[in-house]
């Protein structure tokens, strides 16, 4: 089976200019993905034209790999079926909060848990991690957990670093 990057592979290692600028482009789209949460390998990235596009002409203007990326590759697909459903329960439409609600239920128990622990994870505020902590600064991490709406093992890790016991 031949490679169907094989051009691009050839480009890139035929030019300085061009390995260093896929060097930059990949290296920042694998720090972009990584903030919200997603590992991406390069190979991932040489999939999307936008990305090998931008590499091979340089021009940065109109770039859009991110939405290509949720066409093509998994893990961008389910964070941004996580975000759509997360800002469909938070609508203030109630009509369509309650369709997010029955296309929640109609989902395997597997994929309901995916959804909810990505949609969690995105709301989820950072908790102090000071050990020793007063009653007062008890009760605040604890409130705070309550605010985020953490439940289960992600709780309980929270309240440990924050230094509850």
């Amino acid at each position: 089976m031949s490679d169907p990057f094989e051009n691009f592979r050839h480009a890139v290692a035929g030019s300085d200019a061009l390995t260093a600028r896929w060097n930059a482009v990949a290296d920042a789209a694998i720090e972009t993905a990584a903030r919200e949460g997603i590992a991406v390998t390069r190979q991932e990235l040489m999939q999307l034209d936008a990305i090998r596009i931008h590499v091979i002409s340089g021009q940065e203007a109109g770039v859009d790999w991110r939405s290509e990326a949720e066409t093509k590759l998994p893990a961008f697909a389910q964070k941004a079926e996580s975000r759509k459903f997360r800002e469909a329960l938070d609508s203030a439409n109630e009509e369509e909060a309650e369709k997010a609600r029955r296309d929640i239920m109609a989902r395997s128990p597997s994929e309901r848990m995916r959804l909810a622990r990505e949609a969690g994870e995105s709301h989820a505020k950072p908790v102090t991690t000071k050990k020793d902590l007063t009653a007062s600064e008890r009760a605040k991490v604890i409130a705070e957990l309550d605010a985020a709406g953490i439940k289960g093992s992600e709780r309980i890790k929270r309240a440990r670093e924050a230094g509850l016991e």
